[in-house]
């Protein structure tokens, strides 16, 4: 079962982040910039557990909301020149999330667990 999680933060007005749940758990597909209110939708949804988050691309809209995830102790998998990238350009990233979204809303950053990579 796919639920598309329209509208996971304000900025983010498009089909770009949301969450499949499986027979057996939930992926996480882009966690949005604030993941608390699409960890909300999730549990709204199904008692599933959150098993993976997956981080497509470095935009603050789609990368600090995978903090919020944590607590489900989640396979986080992004690319992995996103650990390079997210060193470099974290911390101005971050400060332009706080200005969409201001600073209570804007979320975390987690950093990613399993790296893919092109072959």
């Amino acid at each position: 079962m796919a639920i598309p999680a329209r509208l996971a933060t304000p900025c983010c007005q498009a089909w770009t982040i949301g969450f499949i749940a499986g027979t057996a758990a939930v992926a996480v597909i882009g966690p949005g910039g604030n993941g608390e209110r699409l960890r909300a939708r999730i549990r709204a949804a199904t008692p599933l557990p959150v098993r993976y988050v997956m981080i497509a691309h470095l935009h603050p809209d789609h990368v600090f909301g995978a903090g919020a995830f944590e607590a489900d102790r989640p396979v986080f998998v992004a690319h992995a020149a996103m650990l390079n990238m997210t060193a470099a350009r974290g911390p101005h990233d971050r400060d332009v999330l706080v200005g969409i979204l201001g600073d209570p809303a804007s979320g975390a950053y987690a950093v990613p667990t399993m790296l893919a990579q092109r072959r």
